[in-house]
């Protein structure tokens, strides 16, 4: 599989869902500089001052305890006092291994030269260091003395190792990936997915990245990638993910309450196998299919966009509770025909015949295959899938006379696979793809699959027509799911260049559905109304977000861009700086801003602190030549420019014409 298609791409769907997007005044979309885009006079909405929909924690009426938000989490060593098997084992899952301090993984990768440690990229070379606690990348001139040298202290690494793992920074509480990755199936060393060379300060990581892995993380509202002290409530994803809280379980375990009748009559696997339930704490394995499923889909039901609803935080989903109380969750609307198409995992299996036509009692779903307490070696792989198949598939007159046998005699069989692998002809590996969040097998778990690659295929750009997937098309008279999808399709337009008319319809339902107190859209109508060249109105937006929060970075710098009054527009691009020093577009506006206003020194201040996030950046060295030269340090400038002729830039000889006027 390429190395583009593991987890850590997720950071670069991430920061184009929740990055600012307005780096600088030019519309970043070429076909929305057309006269369509000229201001209209636009009427603000009324909004509605309709309160938030209900905490589901609080108005959980079902036996389990341990669903309310007063309910603590304890974490995995405590459970392990008594579950020390099962938690042992669980350890080795890749689910566990989500996130790991780098202490515990540094000694095991190899940072030798037979895997390409260090390598080359970017005209730079990138090495670990000191048993993988130090990244750094260093650009030298062709005499070989260095021209810039930049350090990281890795503090964590993400993924589990299957396919390989990221690495992040953490500065000052503001969490960065590193440039450089750990790629398992090659055994190497190597650039990180996604990453160019305006990303070697770093990729700002926020929080919706570690909901799927980390245990429990802190983001704070409002900023790129800032993080409360302490940053993580248990590393890798731990036992209270699946099983809630355990706060009451630890203090009085086993209080078990008969189910009752009506429980019983309306479900056949409880009443078939479940007796009595302990109510201070979740088996999955008892609930409802939707619920026990929404645990795993927590995670593993990534879809083309997921929105928090309004009111609802990060961390707030308890298992027990229905997905969509705390997330929706918005798939790409299929057309007739094209159902083999769907890319995730969940999507897939849901459009599967085993899942449609299995019983509620006995209903497919992801712990029907998958032990979430154990990772399965390649050793038991094949045996161990195919007695999940034959719970189902016995022999024509066994459990259920639907779910027939393989009608393959088993010699042609092991013409396929030798081992008589159910998986290898019914849910074949797919090809290597770019697609974020692919199912690396295919779990439409078709009878007869097609010869051939049958990886999905990710939408058009373009193609943003999102419908949810527990409901399919958004009723438009429901303003709280109207307003999921607004905020879903302005991630979606950002990322994959909607229409000018698919923008419209955002903002449309964004205005029809604001809340005062709902700044998540309010920061995206703002992002909207600039796509379509509504510039004051977009302005208006952030201001009003930065009356209810003022310390909202992204507002900050959302306003310092929009802003036609330079001295304003230094005030919020100061502010922008202040509240996130990691970022280099802001330094760059910054920067950019004081040089029109004639703050040399101010500018050349941050002109240097732009060029140690972005030392190959030629626009900062070349505003810090104009500073120099208006603060009659000649001298200083000339060696500027010698920094850009050392980097060897492909328009070295205009820059030399630019160079000349201005010494002139």
């Amino acid at each position: 599989m390429k190395k583009e298609t593991w987890f850590c791409l997720v950071f670069l769907a991430c920061a184009l869902l929740i990055g600012v997007g307005f780096a600088s005044k030019t519309n970043v979309f070429s076909f929305l500089t057309s006269a369509k885009q000229k201001e209209q006079k636009h009427e603000e909405p009324n909004p509605s001052p309709t309160p938030a929909p209900q905490d589901p924690r609080l108005t959980y009426k079902g036996p389990l305890q341990n669903i309310h938000p007063a309910v603590s989490y304890i974490g995995s060593d405590k459970c392990a006092l008594c579950h020390a098997e099962i938690v042992a084992t669980y350890k080795r899952h890749p689910m566990a291994r989500t996130l790991l301090p780098i202490a515990d993984l540094a000694d095991s990768l190899p940072h030798d030269q037979a895997h390409k440690n260090p390598f080359q990229a970017f005209e730079s070379q990138f090495v670990v260091e000191r048993n993988g606690r130090q990244h750094r990348q260093t650009r030298k001139d062709e005499a070989g003395a260095v021209l810039f040298q930049t350090d990281f202290e890795v503090q964590y690494a993400i993924g589990s190792g299957s396919h390989g793992h990221s690495f992040v920074s953490n500065r000052d509480g503001y969490l960065l990936q590193t440039p450089i990755s750990w790629f398992s199936q090659e055994q190497k060393w190597g650039l990180s997915p996604g990453f160019g060379s305006n990303l070697l300060s770093g990729r700002p990581i926020p929080g919706q990245c570690f909901f799927c892995h980390a245990n429990r993380a802190l983001p704070s509202d409002g900023y790129q990638n800032r993080y409360q002290s302490p940053i993580f409530q248990g590393l890798g994803i731990g036992c209270e993910r699946c099983h809630g809280p355990g706060e009451k379980h630890n203090q009085n375990p086993g209080r078990f309450i008969r189910v009752s009748k009506e429980e019983a009559a309306a479900s056949e696997y409880l009443a078939a196998n479940v007796r009595a339930v302990d109510p201070t704490i979740v088996n999955p394995g008892k609930l409802r299919p939707a619920l026990r499923e929404a645990i795993c889909q927590q995670c593993h039901l990534t879809g083309e966009d997921r929105v928090l609803p309004r009111g609802r935080k990060l961390f707030d989903f308890r298992p027990g509770l229905p997905l969509e109380s705390c997330w929706s969750v918005f798939v790409q609307a299929r057309d007739a025909g094209a159902d083999d198409k769907a890319v995730n995992h969940v999507e897939q299996m849901v459009l599967s015949r085993c899942y449609q036509r299995s019983k509620e009692g006995n209903k497919l779903g992801c712990i029907s295959c998958h032990d979430p307490h154990e990772q399965i070696g390649r050793d038991r792989r094949v045996s161990y899938y195919r007695n999940r198949c034959l719970n189902c598939h016995e022999a024509p007159g066994g459990k259920d006379a639907r779910y027939i046998a393989c009608s393959l005699p088993l010699d042609e069989r092991r013409k396929e696979s030798k081992e008589d692998s159910c998986i290898h002809c019914h849910m074949p590996a797919y090809r290597a793809t770019d697609i974020v969040h692919n199912a690396s097998t295919n779990h439409r778990i078709l009878r007869r699959p097609k010869k051939g690659d049958s990886s999905p295929v990710a939408p058009p750009e373009g193609d943003v027509s999102l419908v949810l997937f527990q409901h399919g098309p958004v009723n438009v008279q429901d303003r709280e799911r109207s307003r999921d999808l607004g905020i879903a399709l302005a991630h979606m337009i950002v990322k994959k260049k909607g229409s000018f008319e698919q923008i419209q319809k955002a903002v449309l339902l964004l205005e029809k559905n604001l809340h005062p107190d709902d700044l998540a859209a309010w920061d995206q109508k703002a992002r909207m109304l600039f796509l379509l060249g509504r510039r004051s109105q977009a302005l208006a937006a952030a201001k009003y977000i930065l009356e209810k929060q003022p310390d909202h970075e992204i507002a900050n710098a959302q306003a310092g861009a929009l802003s036609e009054d330079p001295d304003e527009s230094l005030k919020y691009w100061r502010r922008a700086v202040a509240l996130n020093p990691w970022m280099p577009r802001y330094r760059a506006a910054l920067a950019q801003t004081a040089s029109r206003l004639g703050y040399w020194k101010e500018a050349n201040q941050e002109c240097q602190a732009w060029l140690r996030l972005d030392p190959v950046n030629i626009d900062a060295r070349k505003l810090r030549i104009e500073c120099l030269l208006r603060e009659n340090q000649p001298a200083e400038a000339r060696a500027e420019f010698g920094r850009i002729v050392a980097l060897r830039p492909p328009n070295l000889d205009d820059l030399k014409t630019w160079f000349a006027k201005q010494t002139k």
